[in-house]
């Protein structure tokens, strides 16, 4: 695609729940806003939420995560999903862009293992979608 990170989360999401996330996390650590600035332009991004790794990982990973989302739960007005309806956007209805937190997290995982590139391996495999129901399979 020809989009990056930031154009992509813009085109089919409300922009600025991610510029709380993006907001708190240059003020809490200055270094790793100026790196997620720079994450955004690019153009990795590891969908879904779905990853293998030591349990030591996870939790460092997790800690990180949730400290961010807890800290912006508050400032992501999702009253704002109600009261824009006529936005059009790719997936515009508040059942879907109520999942905010999920969105920015897939985000985020992907920036986490982008900024701690030079501690962990990453080994990508494609996610492997079925057109038809689980019990249909």
């Amino acid at each position: 695609h020809s989009t990056n990170i930031y154009q992509h989360y813009e085109r089919n999401h409300f922009i600025e729940n991610l510029w709380f996330v993006m907001r708190y996390i240059y003020h809490k650590n200055p270094k790793m806003g100026k790196a997620l600035i720079e994450y955004m332009k690019s153009k990795t991004y590891y969908p879904a939420n779905m990853f293998i790794a030591k349990k030591k990982v996870i939790d460092e990973y997790a800690e990180w995560l949730f400290a961010v989302l807890f800290a912006v739960d508050e400032d992501m007005d999702f009253n704002h999903f109600e009261l824009n309806a006529s936005h059009k956007i790719s997936g515009d209805t508040w059942e879907y862009q109520r999942r905010a937190p999920a969105y920015i997290a897939e985000r985020l995982f992907s920036f986490w293992l982008w900024y701690n590139k030079d501690r962990y391996k990453v080994i990508s495999k494609p996610i492997v979608m079925y057109e038809k129901g689980y019990d249909e399979i």
